[in-house]
């Protein structure tokens, strides 16, 4: 199961966000999302700009934000607001 629909499920109650806070193995288990984590850039009409995709989990997993500054993407989860920092793709041109 993806997450899909449950998207507004996850992140409108604050409730539901402090406890997958608490436990994101709770979340993996309840949504089959153990090991994964996708970045999508896109543009203000919906057009894919660029994406991160690590299926397996090697690089991190569990990642629920991406913020863009300068030449710098940052990713954070529901854990701690810092999860990692990659050079954005726009910058190496």
């Amino acid at each position: 199961m993806g997450l899909g629909g449950y998207k507004e499920f996850v992140h409108k109650p604050k409730l539901v966000k402090r406890v997958i806070a608490k436990s994101p193995a709770l979340f993996h288990w309840i949504f089959n999302t153990r090991g994964k984590a996708t970045v999508i850039n896109v543009e203000i009409h919906g057009k894919i700009i660029n994406y991160l995709d690590d299926s397996k989990g090697k690089v991190m997993s569990f990642a629920t934000s991406a913020t863009e500054f300068e030449d710098h993407l940052y990713l954070g989860n529901l854990n701690t607001s810092f999860i990692g920092k990659l050079r954005s793709q726009k910058a190496k041109k």
